[in-house]
């Protein structure tokens, strides 16, 4: 008996790969283990500029609910990836509601003097501890001719505000790894224009302890394993996070050099954050501008590249104090134990809710890989 087999054109497989897993529920480990084996050894089904740029739009939003506190994982399940050939952007293809209210639209328009209105694309997410993200696309750019996202996050409890200019790593066979080629890119560009933007800020000693910061540096960047979106992928974009003077220091460096071209990725940049990294001190308000947003956020999107979607994010959450503090409603500078080693590290911690748990606990949390 002869088969007529032919092979999916990627359309039809995502198609069919969703219809599997409403069927089937029960099976959607296998085709996720099937998912893994063709990106094993750093395989990747090919990923044009419209998935990119899906992906990094649905990072950005996970990273600020990650910071408010609000529940990502939740929300990522709810990714539509049927629907993303038609998507304008990634809150098309989420449960998200958009903000109807006009007063709060305004409210952030004026408190950023940004230009917002009713037509731009939003969303907000909120939790019962009255945690919300206020999410706004700022540019009309098509996901096709974007060259990247930019996440523009704004945190009223610290009057903390940051940009992160995402950049895709590809994978990297002969070397094993993934990397990103400076060289060529607008990235030295992109360095210039941010530096001449933090010259303009306005410089000054913390007016309110909210203000303390580990860095004021509002520019960063995340350098991001080039993936397809995958809907039962629940977890935020892994890579490199670095601030902007990081960045330059290292491409003035030795290790930085592969040949003839600039190069950044796993295996010659080992100092950066990662996401838990990274979360955890913008969540305690540790990174980013401090003060009055008042006009700094304008000049600090002027350092942005045309061509590039932005995306704002505006955090509200509980009032910081110490109780809260205390309680572990915020990021808690913990000792983690990951496989009996002990290691320090600021990373979320929403365990105790009384002070008796908190006694109990300490700062020691056990992880398990």
């Amino acid at each position: 008996m002869a088969y007529d087999i032919k092979r999916f054109d990627p359309g039809n497989w995502h198609v069919l790969n969703d219809l599997v897993r409403g069927l089937r529920p029960h099976l959607a480990y296998r085709l996720d283990e099937l998912t893994l084996l063709r990106t094993a050894v750093g395989g990747q089904e090919p990923i044009d500029s419209r998935t990119t740029r899906l992906a990094e739009e649905r990072d950005a939003i996970g990273l600020a609910l990650d910071i408010a506190g609000v529940d990502r994982k939740k929300l990522f399940r709810s990714v539509k990836r049927i629907d993303a050939e038609n998507a304008t952007s990634i809150l098309d293809i989420i449960d998200a509601q958009p903000i109807a209210e006009r007063s709060i639209i305004e409210g952030d328009r004026a408190a950023l003097q940004l230009a917002l209105s009713g037509e731009s694309a939003s969303a907000s997410f909120k939790d019962d501890r009255r945690r919300e993200v206020r999410i706004y696309v700022l540019d009309s750019t098509p996901l096709e001719t974007a060259t990247g996202v930019d996440l523009l996050l704004y945190q009223h409890g610290y009057q903390s505000f940051l940009l992160v200019q995402y950049k895709a790593m590809s994978y990297d066979h002969a070397g094993g790894t993934w990397t990103y080629r400076v060289t060529g890119s607008n990235v030295e560009e992109q360095l210039k224009a941010m530096a001449r933007v933090r010259d303009a800020l306005p410089q000054s000693a913390p007016r309110e302890l909210r203000h303390l910061r580990l860095s004021e540096e509002p520019f960063f960047f995340k350098f991001c394993e080039r993936r397809a979106l995958n809907p039962s992928d629940e977890g935020l974009s892994a890579g490199l996070t670095m601030t902007a003077p990081a960045l330059q220091h290292f491409l003035g460096l030795p290790e930085a050099r592969t040949g003839q071209s600039l190069n950044v990725g796993y295996a010659n940049c080992p100092r950066y954050l990662n996401n838990t990294e990274f979360v955890g001190l913008a969540k305690a308000g540790w990174l980013g501008s401090q003060g009055a947003a008042t006009g700094a956020i304008a000049k600090i999107l002027a350092a942005r590249e045309q061509g590039r979607i932005g995306i704002l994010a505006v955090v509200q959450g509980l009032e910081m104090t110490a109780r809260n503090r205390r309680l572990g409603v915020t990021v808690l500078p913990t000792l983690r134990i990951v496989d009996g080693l002990l290691s320090g590290t600021a990373s979320p911690c929403w365990g105790p809710q009384s002070a008796e748990q908190v006694e109990g606990l300490g700062e020691t949390e056990r992880v398990h890989s």
